[in-house]
């Protein structure tokens, strides 16, 4: 079953929205352009549509099973002061969620359509509150 934690419509300058352990500076670089999302220890940055295109629907769920839009990451993160930021860190538009614990979280990204996304869902494992 899953769990709505939060929902925001994010501006995704540069094409992007992340999201990560609040205070990291350890967001991934992109490699060719191409990817449709990249993780790093404490953070995922996930391509979107262009900012001119308007805002992304960016959602965070707690639980498992199938999602809409497509799989376009699997990772573990740490997030050391359970919690998290989501949003774009370029406009300035973060939102925070809390976790039930501080530690490595898996998270799995959703994106549709993948590498142009107008909707981005999050999927925490349990666990999470907001």
């Amino acid at each position: 079953m899953k769990r709505l934690l939060a929902t925001a419509s994010i501006p995704p300058v540069c094409g992007q929205v992340s999201v990560h352990a609040p205070g990291t500076v350890d967001l991934p670089e992109w490699v060719t352009g191409e990817e449709p999302a990249l993780a790093s220890e404490h953070a995922v940055v996930i391509a979107t549509q262009m900012d001119t295109d308007g805002d992304v629907v960016l959602s965070v769920l707690e639980g498992d099973g199938p999602e809409a839009g497509e799989l376009v990451l699997d990772a573990d993160l740490s997030f050391p002061e359970a919690s998290l930021e989501f949003g774009s860190i370029v406009a300035n538009v973060l939102h925070r969620v809390r976790l039930a614990a501080a530690g490595y979280t898996r998270v799995r990204v959703y994106a549709d359509p993948p590498g142009l996304a107008r909707s981005v869902v999050v999927v925490l494992d349990p666990g999470a509150e907001s």
